[in-house]
Order: C-alpha cells, then structure tokens, then sequence
C-alpha cells in the first residue's frame, strides 16, 4: 500500500470544508394577536387532600365584616393623621 495515500485522501476531504459556502436559514410565523376565548386547564395528577389548606374563612375574615362605629373610626383616623401628619387618607370624604 502507498504510504502518501491517505495523505493524499485527507488533504482532498479536506479542501472540500475549507470551500463550504455560509447557508442562512430563517423562520416566518404569521398569525394575528387573538387571544383564546377559553382556557381548559386539565389537572395531570389526582390532587393530594392536605388538612394545612382547609381552613375556615370566618376566622380569617372576622375583622373585615365586623361593623365599625363611625365616631370610633374617625377618632383612629385623627390620632393617626396627628401621629403622622403627612399621612392624609385620601380614600376618606367628611361630609
């Protein structure tokens, strides 16, 4: 066998990456911007009954459904404005 054969053969392999011209691929996605008008979420797993997310929403909400008394409400409102002068609650109209 000729020793300069696989020479020669890698030297013309060889030549053929060295000439390999650039090529350029590109993507075009055409659509418009409407969104779904319904969205099924489907769970993949059973869910799993935890006794830490049961809760009673009475509890948790028993301060925001208590009744105020009007007279109360502004005496806490005065002695925190005075605490505080630049605080000014702006979501309180006096009438």
């Amino acid at each position: 066998m000729n020793p300069w054969l696989p020479i020669l053969l890698l030297a013309i392999c060889g030549s053929d990456f060295a000439f390999a011209q650039d090529v350029t691929l590109g993507t075009t996605v055409t659509g418009n911007q409407e969104q779904p008008k319904v969205l099924y979420i489907i769970p993949w797993q059973n869910a799993q009954r935890s006794d830490t997310l049961q809760g009673n929403m009475d509890s948790a909400l028993s301060d925001v459904f208590k009744l105020v008394d009007r007279t109360e409400l502004q005496r806490e409102i005065d002695a925190i404005e005075t605490l505080l002068p630049n605080t000014k609650s702006p979501t309180i109209v006096e009438h």
